[in-house]
């Protein structure tokens, strides 16, 4: 009985944060897109095969699971590797398609380490809220070396972490553009640290471009804060993100996709 209020509890989160409405808004979009989203899907699962041929992992763990589009969990499975899945929610369809296969394992986990808590008490009691202590928690947060595996994929984790975060403080209004940014540079600074080194493969979005009717590039915006220039760029491509002006009326989006050995 306990298990369940606990799994319910993190379900009334998860909904409240806008986790779920996310996952499928993924999914749609994938479904409008499927010929165009392809080669990005291929190459990221290209690219984590061959940090799997190049390292020989026994067990790899991939954060910001999903719904698995860009992984390639058939070939894992193939070569007997224990693959951990970790993201806030996963889809429950996923779950009970692959509940009897022992190799893998979904794990529910908040990547932001718990500071997730503190939207949800900013969406409650705002007036109580104080930004300055939330960016010395994300901070101070102790993540290195919390995650013991062979392998560690990061894919498109880092450019949505904050996610919830900027969705809420936006749309009150309440943080100029500056803390904004602060806050979105402290949290890919905190999942950049989590990712073991020497043994991790990030795989984020870089850039967000807006093109009009004609494929004119009309705007680009960064969509990491923090200096990647340390890391070994293995890759680096487009994706076609939305062709049918679904996301921004009149206008279709690419994003730039970079993939780093940490």
């Amino acid at each position: 009985m306990n298990d369940f209020f606990h799994w319910l509890k993190r379900w009334r989160q998860n909904y409240s944060l806008g986790y779920f409405a996310n996952q499928h808004g993924i999914l749609q979009r994938f479904l409008r897109e499927q010929g165009n989203w392809e080669p990005h899907l291929s190459i990221s699962r290209q690219a984590i095969l061959s940090e799997v041929d190049r390292l020989k992992p026994k067990t790899v763990a991939i954060f910001g699971s999903g719904w698995l589009l860009d992984v390639p969990l058939k070939e894992l499975i193939e070569q007997g590797i224990r693959v951990k899945l970790f993201d806030i929610a996963h889809p429950t369809k996923l779950v009970n398609k692959y509940k009897g296969v022992e190799s893998i394992e979904f794990i529910d986990f908040d990547l932001t380490f718990g500071a997730v808590h503190e939207v949800k008490s900013f969406l409650q009691k705002p007036s109580s809220f104080k930004f300055e202590l939330l960016i010395d928690n994300i901070k101070n947060t102790s993540s290195s070396n919390a995650f013991n595996y062979d392998l560690v994929v990061s894919i498109n984790t880092l450019s949505q972490l904050h996610a919830p975060f900027i969705d809420a403080f936006e749309n009150r209004k309440s943080l100029s553009k500056y803390s904004l940014v602060e806050l979105i540079e402290a949290f890919q600074t905190l999942h950049i640290k989590s990712l073991p080194k020497g043994k991790s493969l990030l795989i984020t979005e870089l850039y967000e471009e807006i093109l009009d009717l004609k494929s004119k590039l009309q705007s680009e915006s960064p969509r990491v804060y923090i200096n990647l220039t340390g890391f070994e760029k293995v890759n680096e491509w487009n994706w076609q993100f939305d062709t049918q002006s679904t996301y921004i009326d009149d206008f279709s989006v690419r994003k730039r996709v970079g993939a780093y050995r940490v």
